[in-house]
């Protein structure tokens, strides 16, 4: 889940695999709340808190 710091907007997902390998799920879903603009939000945060 990533969602914006006012709570506006929100965006949420989930991955599912073999728990012998945490990295690629959570590659996975990483991809998965990019492809939906998480990385616009985590911008914004990033240059606020920076």
């Amino acid at each position: 889940m990533v969602a914006s710091i006012d709570g506006k907007r929100l965006i949420k997902d989930y991955s599912e695999g073999n728990i012998n390998e945490p990295e690629k799920i959570g590659k996975i879903l990483a991809g998965k709340l990019k492809s939906k603009g998480a990385d616009e939000i985590l911008k914004e945060i990033f240059e606020k808190f920076r």
